[in-house]
């Protein structure tokens, strides 16, 4: 079992259900308003509902689009509760329009009034999802940082996967980061991305070699302390892994 995700695969595992469970209130929003359910107050009622999915939308797709932070491994428990919260507070938006009416009649309540006074249920966990979502998404900063063993036995598992895939290419790329051999990796990417681009890619995997060159030399001039180094070289690791990942043999 694995215990470690990339930043990608735990994007990948979030977008279904803020796509879904997200998509679904905006549908219920979208035909209140046509039939007249909020009538007089549809800015009251799109402002709520932008409030309430801005955090997830914003994490998932922005960060994606900007690449932020690709050379990042995520613990597989931090995800799975992140995943259920996520699920729990789109739930607690739905259960709130799907049953404003029942609400509004026992408060006796407007319904600009009810939607204010959802706030109440409403912010706190979506504070506290934005917190955590940016922290993943948006900054480098890691809530436990993985050592180099890890990041071989995410390599390994990652190119068992690959293979069943019939991802040739990708199966090669992570056992040479498995076994250590990050230059090896490197040209292999190298000799892909320059014939298939993207020219991004092709890029970063220069930066790469450089980097890689850098921090081996720093190391056999012991001019840069072994911790640091390795996190150099994690880094690196990282960053291949997730230029492999999207390989497309």
């Amino acid at each position: 079992m694995n215990d470690w995700l990339l930043i990608g695969e735990a994007r990948k595992g979030l977008r279904p259900w803020w796509m879904g469970l997200g998509g679904l209130l905006l549908l219920f929003i979208f035909l209140q308003t046509i039939f007249g359910q909020y009538s007089g107050i549809e800015g009251l009622a799109w402002g709520w509902t932008g409030l309430a999915l801005l955090p997830g939308f914003v994490a998932l797709f922005l960060s994606a689009a900007l690449n932020r932070h690709p050379a990042k491994l995520i613990p597989a428990d931090t995800y799975a509760a992140l995943r259920s919260g996520s699920i729990a507070y789109l739930l607690l938006l739905l259960a709130t329009v799907f049953f404003s009416q029942a609400a509004i009649d026992r408060l006796d309540l407007g319904l600009d009034a009810y939607l204010q006074r959802s706030l109440l249920w409403i912010l706190p966990p979506n504070a506290l999802l934005a917190g955590l979502l940016s922290l993943l998404f948006f900054t480098q900063k890691e809530l436990r940082r993985p050592s180099e063993g890890v990041i071989r036995e995410v390599a390994k598992s990652r190119s068992e996967i690959a293979g069943a895939a019939g991802n040739v290419l990708a199966r090669q790329c992570m056992e040479l980061v498995a076994n250590g051999d990050l230059a090896a990796a490197l040209d292999l990417l190298e000799a892909h991305y320059r014939t298939n681009g993207p020219e991004a890619a092709l890029h970063q995997i220069v930066l790469l070699k450089g980097q890689l060159a850098t921090v081996e030399k720093e190391q056999q001039l012991n001019l840069t302390p072994p911790d640091e180094a390795q996190r150099s070289i994690n880094r690196i690791a990282l960053a291949i892994l997730q230029l492999a990942g999207g390989v497309i043999a």
